[in-house]
């Protein structure tokens, strides 16, 4: 229900045209007087009011107290490879 909504709005809607021209051509949509930088605030602004929605409704499990044993040769493999400072 979610995603048909955002789905609809993306494409049913005038702000949701809008935000599709400046990610497709961003200096044509400028020039068609769109205001980029606020609409990509209202949309950082949108996602980051559901967030705490979408938090609450997943289950985070707890770490395991052997997680760290179990992957520790993986850590290491990567850290051998890879270096320390790359």
């Amino acid at each position: 229900m979610i995603v048909s909504g955002l789905w609809l709005g993306f494409e049913r809607t005038q702000i949701g045209a809008q935000i599709r021209a400046a990610v497709d051509n961003r200096r044509m949509a400028e020039s068609l007087g769109i205001n980029i930088a606020r609409l990509f605030t209202i949309a950082f602004a949108f996602g980051a009011a559901w967030r705490p929605w979408a938090a609450a409704r997943r289950r985070v499990p707890r770490p395991r107290s052997q997680y760290a044993l179990k992957y520790l040769v993986y850590f290491l493999i990567v850290v051998a490879v890879g270096g320390l400072g790359a």
